[in-house]
């Protein structure tokens, strides 16, 4: 396991998949992604200690496939950042966060149009432990991402409530 991610710092493309899964610390902050602009594969933010990165992908524009963010644990309450994600090119996956219980309107804000999300939005099974309950399928930020998918949430939905 790389616990170090200094050698990300002032990448500005990664022709694949960029996967940070671990429930360990860091030795380097989130600032090591603060200049990539782009992942041409998946990007996947799995773990506990991995969605404390979230709020480095200050700089990041696209993301060629899938954009998962997994078990974040107790970590990931409030789903924030992307401020400059304009596309994704496959799915948008939310899934087995079990603390999260919103998506703040400062979250992935350039995703608005449809097919920003080039397939769908799943959100499946957060928000399990969340002391103001699951996430709301008809929350404003879902229903916004959701809208930004080429296909509807409904029919993969499992994660939020009615």
């Amino acid at each position: 396991n790389v616990q170090d991610l200094s050698g990300l710092d002032g990448l500005i493309t990664i022709n694949g998949t960029l996967e940070i899964n671990t429930t360990e610390d860091f030795q380097s902050g989130a600032s090591v992604l603060n200049d990539l602009v782009t992942v041409s594969g998946d990007l996947k933010v799995i773990g506990q200690e991995a969605v404390g990165l979230l709020s480095g992908f200050t700089s990041l524009q696209a993301v060629g496939n899938d954009l998962s963010i997994e078990d974040g644990g107790d970590e990931l309450r409030v789903l924030d950042g992307f401020p400059l994600l304009a596309s994704i090119g496959a799915n948008l996956r939310l899934k087995n966060n079990d603390f999260l219980e919103d998506i703040a309107a400062t979250a992935l804000p350039l995703l608005d149009t449809s097919g920003d999300i080039g397939g769908h939005l799943h959100v499946e099974d957060n928000g399990s432990q969340a002391t103001g309950g699951r996430l709301p399928c008809n929350d404003p930020e879902v229903l916004r991402l959701e809208a930004a998918g080429t296909a509807d949430m409904a029919n993969i939905n499992t994660g939020c409530s009615p």
